[in-house]
């Protein structure tokens, strides 16, 4: 056996006893060795991986006879049959291999949602019931959500932010809500599990974010699936006994964990537009001007002069009615106190306000300037 089939067994075995657990990979130097396992984590060099890969690719399209074939030919028996060989574990592994190496190879990602897809249509399994075929593929999304977890949560240069990932995971977890909470009588379990998979979701989100700054793609996704299970929510009437808006309980749900992560990643504008669009989505003044108010006691108390936290200020202050607020930290001018209205509501007439972060990021350095002249005094 050569060593690349060896690497390509190791894998293997990694990915068939995975049993839904979250693997966490990374690219080793050589000076390491090929290949580390310490539980869950995983570390493999850089060749030993694309030899893999190669060994992968042979094997996905390969017919059962042994025939190579052609990517166009496999993509056509792909689309035209879900019986035989087509959709095998075998296979199934080759493409995690696949993906491992080249997380925009659309041929597997594309052949795993065709064999969820074959499932879905009863292909391959007529002799089951409808409620049986339901919860094998229940534990196939399942398992693809776990696996794609595995790849954006990884120490990979380029799968955290990966278009063809997260569009991916998108596809699993829609067909994952249709079927698994499709029945669902909108009871206080079935919202529990709604909020149960929403905060897991935040938490991929946010970890993918953490390994690779400016995510874009990981935050997208996050606004998509807020918009679809707000959506569903909606099928079974209101959301609390107050309001019928899923959209801004399922918002307010994460507020509090994203504000947390933007604190702790200041300098990342991806994740402070995002807590701007929850917090618009919230429709809640008190969560409003409270989310503002612990920004701005951090970013007074560090003297924070980056960019990314004082766009968020700029941007909310124009959003929100949170004109008191700023006024309450010094960062507004006393004489625009008649132009706030009692209800605290943003002023209509000529109030002006900083233009540009640079204009509260200097408003505030004057603060921090006279704090420490009065701590001198």
């Amino acid at each position: 056996m050569s060593s690349a089939e060896q690497f390509y067994e190791q894998l293997q075995q990694i990915f068939s006893n995975r049993d839904n657990q979250v693997l966490e990979f990374e690219i080793v130097p050589p000076a390491f060795g090929s290949f580390l396992q310490d539980g869950n984590s995983i570390g493999i060099g850089k060749k030993p991986l694309a030899q893999a890969f190669i060994i992968a690719r042979q094997k996905f399209f390969c017919r059962a006879s042994g025939t190579d074939v052609g990517p166009a030919e496999a993509e056509f028996g792909i689309q035209n049959g879900a019986s035989g060989d087509r959709f095998t574990d075998d296979r199934a592994i080759a493409t995690e291999i696949m993906l491992l190496f080249d997380c925009e190879h659309l041929t597997a990602c594309n052949w795993r949602k065709r064999r969820i897809a074959a499932l879905m249509e009863g292909k391959g399994s007529m002799n089951t019931s409808q409620k049986e075929r339901n919860g094998r593929l229940i534990q196939l999304l399942q398992a693809e959500r776990t696996l794609m977890a595995t790849y954006l949560c990884s120490r990979l240069h380029r799968h955290t932010k990966s278009p063809t990932l997260w569009h991916h995971r998108f596809w699993v977890l829609n067909q994952l809500v249709q079927i698994q909470y499709g029945d669902s009588t909108g009871d206080a379990r079935f919202r529990g599990a709604v909020r149960g998979l929403l905060e897991d979701e935040l938490g991929v989100v946010l970890r993918a974010a953490e390994l690779h700054p400016r995510n874009y793609y990981a935050f997208s996704y996050m606004r998509q699936l807020h918009v679809t299970l707000s959506q569903h929510l909606e099928k079974f009437g209101p959301a609390t006994d107050d309001t019928n808006d899923c959209s801004s309980v399922l918002a307010r749900w994460m507020i509090d964990r994203c504000q947390r992560w933007c604190l702790a990643e200041p300098q990342d504008i991806s994740g402070w537009t995002f807590l701007l669009y929850i917090l618009d989505a919230a429709s809640s003044e008190e969560m409003q001007r409270d989310t503002v108010s612990k920004v701005l006691r951090f970013a007074i108390h560090v003297g924070w002069e980056g960019e990314s936290l004082w766009t968020f200020i700029d941007l909310a202050a124009r959003k929100f009615p949170i004109l008191q607020t700023l006024q309450s930290f010094g960062l507004l001018e006393n004489d625009i106190d008649d132009g706030i209205s009692r209800e605290g509501k943003t002023p209509t007439a000529a109030l002006t306000i900083p233009k540009g972060w640079r204009s509260w990021s200097t408003r505030a350095r004057a603060l921090w300037s006279n704090n420490q002249v009065l701590e001198n005094a």
